[in-house]
């Protein structure tokens, strides 16, 4: 009786989360996060200060290899004004907000 032989299984990437953050100290809370949790998922944080934008978030990801699964975070604080309403307009990306912003976040949670 012979074998049926295994059909081979394509690749199973992983997801990337891509974190746009405002400054520093957010990409390195990001870079905290990720090391603390060890997820076998792949974060990379761009600094892009307040020029944010779909096209520039689009430019980001044309450099890496992308999955449906990848998600699009903004980590943006909300002392600037109209900085909710800017964010608002681009597609597809999960907000994470701080208000005023993430240093005082800190300075009362530490």
């Amino acid at each position: 009786m012979a074998r049926k032989a295994k059909l081979p299984r394509g690749k199973k990437m992983n997801p990337t989360f891509f974190v746009f953050c405002e400054g520093k100290t957010e990409a390195a809370y990001v870079d905290l996060l990720r090391r603390s949790f060890r997820v076998p998922v792949e974060i990379i944080a761009r600094v892009s200060d307040s020029n944010i934008s779909q096209p520039y978030i689009d430019r980001c990801k044309r450099d890496r290899f992308t999955t449906q699964d990848d998600k699009t975070f903004l980590m943006f604080d909300l002392d600037v004004p109209g900085m909710l309403e800017h964010l608002r307009k681009i597609k597809d990306a999960v907000l994470l907000l701080s208000n005023p912003c993430i240093e005082y976040w800190f300075v009362l949670h530490y």
